[in-house]
């Protein structure tokens, strides 16, 4: 729900957001409506139990998934106005690398937790992660955007009809296009991955707290890095990053068709989530993905692409 809730809408937001100058506001206002979901959630775990606390956790997630989509559109147009393309890489690197930081610094914090079923906890964290994005909300309403052309919205037909035609006329963009929609699976394999550990390790909070850190230490090592790399070749970024992420799933499939498997799953699943989310900040680093699509260099878009 998270992430299909976030993409599909995507392509109709973007029609949308051509009728307002400054989009900058877009972000914002889905920044704060992803911190009211999360502060939800932790309301929902200190309220509620039972199929009434799930059915209201996932209409949050909706909640949050379409306002992080209202994000995502409104950051590649703020991007482009707003930092030149040869630093867009690295911005995005050092993003990673700092929110990686923040993550290391609030799973430490699960491993010293004594109590591993406290509801109270975890709903502090939630509260915690609502003030986070809206703070974001709050230091995004002052970057500085230059106004954007403005056009009429297009009627739902003719939005579609555009971008279809498109998809057939622009060879690269189609291309690049089916490369980002089969990258979904860095993101997508996470809770798959967690899932197994979940069998083999338990349900203990200290193990959320190790994967966390391992995930956040990954992104904080390797998100500068790829965020280089992908100023110069977006490409080779994508190419290294989705060959790691494949060859980590294989060899966990591996790994988990045998009964008496040869190394201690306490240390192969996090290492395997430590590589994956290496290979996740490589598939997140393209972002400049306007040196890959020609036609769009020459003005900021509100780009049709789906972000992960």
């Amino acid at each position: 729900m998270r992430e299909s809730g976030s993409l599909l809408p995507q392509i109709l937001l973007s029609n949308y957001l051509k009728r307002f100058a400054t989009r900058k506001w877009a972000w914002t206002l889905g920044a704060a409506f992803q911190g009211l979901a999360i502060l939800g959630c932790a309301g929902v775990a200190l309220t509620l139990e039972g199929t009434a606390a799930g059915v209201a956790i996932l209409c949050l997630v909706a909640l949050f998934s379409l306002s992080r989509g209202i994000s995502s559109i409104a950051a590649k147009d703020v991007l482009g106005k707003t930092i030149p393309k040869s630093k867009r890489g690295q911005l995005t690197g050092w993003a990673g690398s700092a929110s990686g930081a923040v993550a290391i610094a609030a799973a430490a914090l699960l491993l010293l937790q004594t109590d591993s079923s406290s509801v109270q906890s975890y709903a502090l964290y939630l509260v915690a992660a609502a003030l986070l994005w809206w703070l974001a909300a709050t230091v995004n309403a002052f970057v500085w955007e230059e106004r954007s052309e403005t056009s009429a919205e297009a009627s739902l037909n003719t939005a579609l009809r555009d971008k279809l035609t498109l998809l057939r006329e622009d060879t690269n963009f189609r291309n690049f296009l089916i490369v980002r929609t089969l990258a979904i699976g860095s993101g997508l394999s996470a809770p798959y991955i967690i899932t197994l550990a979940h069998g083999s390790l338990g349900g203990a909070s200290m193990w959320l707290g190790i994967f966390i850190i391992s995930e956040g230490l990954a992104a904080t090592l390797a998100a500068p890095l790829w965020g280089k790399w992908a100023d110069r070749s977006s490409s080779q970024v994508l190419r290294a990053a989705m060959l790691l992420v494949a060859g980590l799933l294989c060899a966990l499939v591996l790994y988990s068709s045998f009964d008496q498997p040869w190394l201690a799953p306490e240390i192969l699943y996090p290492a395997v989530f430590f590589l994956m989310g290496m290979a996740h900040a490589g598939v997140s680093a393209e972002k400049p993905i306007l040196s890959i699509w020609p036609k769009a260099t020459s003005a900021p878009i509100t780009s049709p692409l789906p972000t992960l």
